[in-house]
């Protein structure tokens, strides 16, 4: 990718759900004001869609971005922070034809926003990694919830998160289209042990989920 321009913020999201990484960068007054880039997961270069995709109308300065899910159905919507004397924009992900998956961390020992966990995930015998950062663009924040396009895969075969200090939980055949949330403990459910009602404790041979608290 190559702009020869000054910019203010990129973020890369899987947009279309396709399980592949796509590009968004804004930029500045003088040039065009935003670039979509497509992967087309051939090894070739990423593709310019930022006219097609629905963004060559956003002729606004601005200084940073970030992704979210306003509208929680499972895809990254894009906002940009506006200059001064410029709007901010806001741009909804209308892409519904392939699955997702959203996975939210909530850290136990390392600390409470998970940040600097390693997410492993994947679905169809392709492997996905997706870091959950902090301060990630000037003036700009993603959301701390991680996505994840399946493309028409149903199940995820498996996601494993590596966690700061080196706890790893894992799941495993976690259907499509849905959020979860994963706890930082050796099992990924901290209520597991409860799911079988003879289980008295952790140690109970009846709990087949060692490791876990509850």
């Amino acid at each position: 990718v190559v702009l020869n321009a000054f910019t203010w913020g990129a973020v890369f999201l899987d947009a279309e759900g396709d399980q592949d990484q796509d590009l968004y960068i804004n930029s500045i007054a003088g040039v065009p004001y935003n670039f979509m880039f497509e992967n087309i997961d051939n090894g070739s270069a990423l593709v310019n869609v930022t006219s097609t995709w629905g963004f060559g109308s956003d002729a606004q300065y601005s200084v940073g971005n970030a992704i979210g899910d306003f509208n929680s159905d499972g895809r990254p919507d894009i906002f940009r922070n506006g200059s001064s004397g410029s709007s901010s924009t806001f741009w909804r992900n209308d892409f519904s034809s392939n699955n997702y998956l959203t996975i939210n961390l909530i850290g136990m020992v390392s600390n409470a926003q998970a940040v600097g966990s390693v997410v492993e995930l994947m679905a169809g015998g392709q492997h996905q990694y997706r870091r959950l950062g902090c301060g990630e663009g000037f003036s700009s924040q993603n959301s701390n919830t991680l996505f994840f396009g399946l493309g028409e895969n149903q199940e995820v075969e498996s996601i494993t998160v590596n966690w700061p200090n080196g706890i790893v939980t894992s799941m495993s055949n976690v259907a499509a289209n849905q959020s979860i949330t994963m706890f930082e403990l050796s099992c990924s459910d901290p209520e597991a042990c409860n799911y079988d009602p003879l289980a008295t404790g952790e140690n109970d041979e009846q709990c087949t989920y060692p490791g876990c608290n509850d």
